[in-house]
């Protein structure tokens, strides 16, 4: 029994290695269960058992092609099995009708990164068995594309990114069943699309500054890139004939103002990066259902409650929109169903921005690096359902006692380099699910972890406490504290650890509660003189 068992592991092994390991041949070929990789055209056509390939990869590496490859008889008949033929770096710069003859079983075609200059479809109709599903050609020269009035009833996916193109013209009778259309980074500033099939269509970083509707006829259109134009305002008119679109991405225009007809499926809208001043210039009073809005790097500065009305917006971004102040019901009275809320970067001196008579759905915000100077103790009171809240990098000095009592399902709090002196003993006592509590870079010398009830912190798992100034005995408190409790602690300063200075402040009566800021900053200084000895 042995030796069989021996025996059949040897044949196991052997079938593992021929099914797929690759074999190397003397030319850069090398094969395995998939197919054929080589890194020149002379190498593959060189090649054994061509027709018992399903996949072809000729990837150019290693500077091994040297000179122009032009494919203008059928090199690749003999690889008639080939599903998958995949040319690219080949320095190809021109390809006829003739180069694909005998590939009727082709369904995808790579002749990326090469040195074509014009493309005529016809050559992806060798044969009228040939069936193509999806062509790429990216990164060439493509200044002009010819369909030469043929029609690829397979084709589902054309990608055209980074060339030269100036314009296109695509249609249902050319490509009736086409899903994905990708023609990015280019040089188009006209286009006529009309489509009944298109599902996904990316126009970005390209030179439009306008088009028509009946430029883009889409009925099937669910996701629109066009960000990184030059577009000043859209219309209703422009997106008229679109009536599913889902997701529109419209950043890094120089859009002023923008309007939209009636789409009842829009729910994710992004104009970050563009020249908007005011919410009242984003006008979307005819679409219902539209949940994420991006508005990122305009000039906003105010958010004033002055009609404009999200009634199902659930994601809101505004970071880096130089806001100045927010009218404190703005929130309850436009967009009362808000989950998310990103105002991070800005210019807010105040976080009392959530009044209403109802309390909100918000479960995760972002104040961070603004100009927030104080939490009172009732800016937080509608937020019941807050999970997250990111305070980093404020001029947060105080918090008022019960400022978190409302917020009972807390997780995460972040107060990264602020200016806190201390904290109110009692802050986090109404939030028992509190995980992650960061505290990193302030002035903090005393915490009261240590003496706090046992549910209080029953959850915590990360603090962070590192860059504060504390007192050595609170220290060890604080340490022994999250040892107990098995809570994962980061509290040394790396650049006070190194043998000459204190990672703490030394207090001759231990770890007291309240030493002044006197205290702290004398010996935050002393500390700083120490390391310039």
């Amino acid at each position: 029994m042995l030796k069989i068992h021996l025996k059949f592991s040897y044949i196991l092994k052997f079938l593992i290695l021929v099914t797929f390991v690759p074999k190397v041949f003397c030319s850069s070929c090398e094969e395995d269960a998939f197919g054929v990789t080589c890194n020149t055209i002379a190498d593959l056509l060189q090649f054994p058992r061509p027709a018992e390939q399903r996949i072809v990869n000729v990837r150019g590496l290693d500077d091994s092609v040297i000179e122009d490859f032009i494919c203008d008889e059928p090199k690749f008949r003999n690889f008639s099995s080939v599903t998958k033929l995949w040319l690219s770096n080949v320095r190809l710069r021109r390809i006829t009708d003739k180069c694909l003859k005998g590939l009727d079983k082709i369904e995808q075609i790579d002749l990326g990164v090469n040195s074509l200059t014009a493309i005529n479809m016809s050559v992806f109709r060798a044969s009228p068995a040939m069936k193509i599903q999806h062509i790429f050609m990216r990164n060439n020269r493509i200044l002009e594309i010819d369909f030469a009035n043929e029609q690829f009833e397979a084709l589902e996916g054309l990608y055209l990114t980074n060339n030269g193109l100036r314009t296109i013209q695509i249609t249902s009778k050319i490509l009736p069943k086409v899903n994905h259309l990708v023609i990015d980074v280019n040089l188009i500033s006209s286009f006529k699309i009309e489509s009944q099939t298109l599902y996904s269509l990316d126009m970005s970083y390209n030179r439009i500054q306008s088009f028509q509707g009946s430029d883009l006829v889409a009925p099937a259109l669910m996701v629109f890139f066009l960000q990184n134009n030059l577009l000043t305002t859209l219309s209703p008119e422009m997106l008229i004939n679109l009536p599913i679109l889902h997701v529109t991405y419209l950043s890094e225009n120089s859009l002023t103002k923008v309007s939209f007809p009636k789409l009842k499926h829009l729910n994710w809208l992004d104009l970050e990066r563009n020249a908007i001043k005011s919410l009242n210039d984003v006008n979307v009073t005819a679409v219902e259902q539209i949940s994420n809005l991006n508005l990122n790097s305009n000039d906003i500065r105010q958010l004033n409650d002055d009609g404009f009305i999200f009634r199902n917006l659930t994601q809101f971004s505004c970071d880096f929109c130089s806001i100045q102040s927010i009218d404190p019901h703005f929130f309850a009275n436009n967009m009362r169903h808000l989950n998310r809320l990103s105002l991070a970067s800005n210019n807010l001196t105040s976080s009392d921005i959530f009044k209403g008579e109802k309390t909100f759905e918000l479960t995760n915000i972002d104040l961070s690096n603004n100009d927030i100077r104080a939490i009172g103790g009732g800016d937080f009171d509608r937020l019941t359902k807050l999970t997250h809240i990111l305070l980093d990098n404020n001029k947060i000095s105080e918090i008022d006692e019960g400022a978190f009592n409302a917020t009972n399902e807390i997780q995460f709090v972040s107060l990264i380099n602020n200016t806190l002196f201390q904290l109110p003993e009692n802050l986090f006592e109404a939030t028992p699910l509190l995980r992650t509590l960061q505290l990193s870079g302030n002035y903090l010398s005393y915490l009261p972890l240590h003496e706090s009830n046992s549910k209080t912190f029953s959850k915590l798992e990360e603090f962070l406490i590192d860059r504060n100034p504390l007192q050595c005995k609170c220290v060890e408190l604080i340490k022994s504290w999250t040892e107990r409790n098995n809570i994962s602690l980061t509290i040394n300063n790396e650049n006070m650890t190194n043998g000459n200075h204190s990672i703490c402040i030394n207090n001759e009566q231990g770890c007291q509660k309240d030493v002044g800021r006197e205290f702290v900053y004398g010996n935050i200084l002393k500390n700083e003189e120490d390391k310039n000895d």
